[in-house]
């Protein structure tokens, strides 16, 4: 038995594709998160399906574009996943602007109707930015600064003395600002609908940490497990995803099984082959194959099955790609009960 290895090909313009594909999914799920969150935020599942999306839709490009190249298409969920979060958050920063450029278009209107000066787009952008980095610093907006800021010119406080006008802040320093701000403003967290408790500043943002790390968790493990399936380069086909199965032993002889299975050795297995093993723990082999080429290799998984109940709790024993003819005399002496056939 041989580890798969992702031969890292797809088909023409799959990359781009892909790229595209999850760059349209993030803006999308990180848009619809931001509204449906404005009436109801549950703050373990949202990020998950928010993830899920981007690597469902990265999942369909791979699987239509055939491309097999998993860290790659991991990296791009992980991409979408944090552009998902940041098209959430974005969506935030803009309303917030939107918020502040009526009230700071208020101020200048007055200033204008009582002056010949017209203030420009130019002059109410600096101000928003210098009121984001105020509040992010946890100050109130001074407003004899604002009206400076805003008509570039010094301007009398109260008390007599001078407000500078503030130089224009760096983008990065604005976005920071926003995020100190809305940080500060806490996060309010519902206790089974009945009561609520509010979190500060930094239980705010370990919550948002848990959610980029949630969405892309769920992200890349859908999209890179969809890039790793195992698929015929000579026939340029996934394998099919129907797997045959075969009870290989009972579960106190997996390690002779595993080991059997790893060399290909059938003598070996035959020894510890069991039809009819605890149907509570036993052993399994799942077979899937090229559902066009006969001579491809055999991607085999052997299981450890645990049965409790109604749910079987499997785990893989080991997996690869095993040549048809060893694969062939592996199975030679199991028999695929009714029951398991894929």
């Amino acid at each position: 038995m041989n580890p798969y290895q992702p031969s890292g090909g797809s088909e023409p313009g799959g990359l781009p594709l892909l790229a595209g594909g999850v760059l349209i999914a993030a803006l999308c799920t990180g848009a619809v998160l931001h509204i449906v969150s404005q009436w109801i935020n549950l703050l373990v599942v949202f990020p998950m399906v928010a993830g899920a999306a981007v690597g469902f839709a990265a999942a369909a490009i791979v699987k239509m574009r055939k491309i097999r190249a998993p860290l790659l298409v991991g990296g791009l969920a992980l991409v979408g996943a944090l552009l998902t979060w940041s098209t959430d958050m974005g969506i935030g920063y803009v309303r917030m602007r939107m918020a502040f450029s009526e009230e700071i278009g208020k101020l200048a209107e007055a200033y204008e109707s009582n002056t010949e000066d017209k203030l420009g787009a130019d002059a109410l952008a600096r101000t928003i930015d210098v009121v984001f980095v105020a509040l992010g610093s946890g100050e109130e907006p001074d407003g004899a600064a604002l009206v400076a800021t805003l008509t570039n010119e010094p301007f009398p406080r109260e008390d007599g003395t001078l407000a500078d006008p503030v130089p224009r802040p760096a983008f990065p320093a604005v976005v920071t600002g926003y995020l100190r701000f809305a940080a500060a403003e806490g996060t309010t967290i519902q206790n089974n609908g009945r009561s609520e408790t509010r979190v500060g500043a930094t239980g705010t943002g370990l919550l948002w940490g848990l959610e980029v790390l949630l969405m892309v968790a769920v992200a890349v493990g859908i999209a890179f497990a969809r890039a790793s399936q195992p698929f015929c380069e000579h026939c340029r086909d996934w394998y099919g995803d129907k797997e045959q199965i075969f009870v290989v032993s009972a579960d106190t002889d997996r390690k002779a099984a595993l080991e059997a299975v790893r060399q290909g050795d059938a003598a070996a297995l035959a020894l510890v082959a069991n039809p009819n093993p605890d149907p509570k723990k036993f052993v399994t082999l799942h077979l899937r194959k090229c559902p066009t080429c006969a001579a491809s290799p055999r991607y085999v998984r052997l299981v450890r099955n645990k049965v409790s109940g109604r749910k079987n709790n499997q785990s893989n024993l080991a997996k690869g790609m095993v040549d048809g003819p060893v694969f062939d005399k592996l199975v030679a002496a199991l028999t695929p009960p009714p029951s398991l056939r894929g």
